[in-house]
């Protein structure tokens, strides 16, 4: 049934149908989709994990010492600048320092 919401007597039911719409409503379960459907296996390795593998850019020591600049002045709160302390490479440009020959975590 159909429902008016405007007019001289709004939310009134319209006792009238609508030819075919009891037909209407059971005719939807056979429809196929309008893409086809295919299911892939997914491989180890090929899900978000694999993430990881990705090229990232080379650290980049003046955007590092902006960084830490700008948490030095006050400038950016200190949850920020660890953000953009990882976002930058620093852990990367770490490591590669303590690998390279002569690099020592202690001194």
């Amino acid at each position: 049934p159909l429902t008016t919401t405007s007019g001289s007597k709004p939310a009134s039911r319209n006792s009238r149908r609508r030819a075919g719409e009891a037909e209407a409503s059971t005719r939807r379960t056979g429809t196929p989709p309008a893409w086809p459907v295919v299911a892939t296996a997914v491989e180890p390795g090929d899900g978000a994990d694999s993430l990881g593998c990705m090229d990232k850019p080379l650290p980049d020591p003046s955007k590092l010492l902006a960084d830490w600049m700008e948490w030095e002045t006050g400038a950016t709160p200190p949850g920020k600048v660890i953000s953009n302390l990882k976002t930058h490479g620093m852990r990367d440009l770490l490591e590669s320092l303590v690998a390279a020959p002569g690099g020592s975590a202690a001194h």
